[in-house]
């Protein structure tokens, strides 16, 4: 059972997880954007003195053994999986329907298909099989 404080404003039941699911991810992704400012230690400076360090308030995750600020790396190695993410994935025509296209480096290898049903998302197809991938009329939507 959820707090009441929580219940307030987080909706219950799929809206609910969906919300919470953003709420994650957009901090995350804030928490990225702006590393360099609110993130105490660098992610590559050494410091040998400060190896090994346990957590501290100041250094949540403590240090490596380089010395290295933990939690500056985990968040800068962050910035690098979103940029990544975002840099693979479009929104795209499939056979004329929106979906969404996975393509790392440039190949594709994911396409998400939607049903949608009264105005919502009824049906997700995900599809990997390079035989079936070959076969999409895709076009990529640009902003």
């Amino acid at each position: 059972m959820r707090s009441r404080s929580v219940r307030r404003w987080l909706p219950a039941g799929p809206a609910g997880v969906a919300l919470s699911g953003l709420l994650v991810v957009g901090g995350l992704a804030l928490l990225a954007l702006l590393a360099p400012v609110v993130l105490p230690g660098s992610p590559t400076e050494i410091a040998k003195d400060l190896a090994m360090r346990a957590p501290t308030l100041a250094e949540p995750f403590g240090m490596d053994d380089l010395g290295r600020s933990v939690l500056s790396r985990v968040v800068h190695a962050y910035r690098v999986s979103l940029g990544v993410a975002l840099g693979s994935v479009a929104l795209a025509l499939v056979n004329g329907s929106v979906g969404v296209v996975v393509a790392p480096r440039g190949r594709l290898s994911t396409v998400l298909t939607f049903e949608i049903r009264r105005g919502k998302i009824a049906e997700i197809d995900v599809l990997t099989d390079p035989a079936r991938l070959r076969q999409l009329h895709l076009a990529v939507l640009e902003a």
